[in-house]
């Protein structure tokens, strides 16, 4: 269960288990109006994040994502290697995974429906 630290417009971000930050980008679309609230939600908790070992994006309520969104993956993910933290992509739909797939972001995430499948 995800102890919530914190809700703006467009993403939670929580505690899962140890060690893991859950962030929920809240949908349907991320695109060139939210990824500036997300990224700097997100930013600054991961900067105060301490023990850092996975960050999980969940994507359950997203259905689109342009490449600004792709773009601020790729800066999780970086972020996250960082600290030495491994990432993972969690509850993305059919057309979103395909997408990911085409730019090659499974070489950089772990994809699961659930966060459970992660442990």
């Amino acid at each position: 269960m995800m102890a919530e630290q914190g809700q703006s417009l467009f993403v939670t971000v929580g505690a899962g288990g140890p060690g893991q930050m859950i962030v929920k980008l809240v949908g349907p679309a991320i695109g060139q109006r939210e990824v500036p609230i997300i990224g700097e939600r997100v930013v600054g908790e991961l900067e105060r994040f301490s023990g850092l070992k996975m960050l999980v994006l969940d994507m359950s309520s997203v259905t689109f994502m342009n490449s600004m969104g792709l773009g601020m993956c790729i800066d999780f993910r970086n972020r996250a290697a960082k600290s030495g933290a491994k990432a993972a992509i969690v509850g993305a739909n059919a057309e979103l995974t395909g997408l990911f797939k085409m730019v090659k972001l499974e070489k950089l995430y772990t994809f699961a429906k659930t966060v459970g499948e992660l442990s």
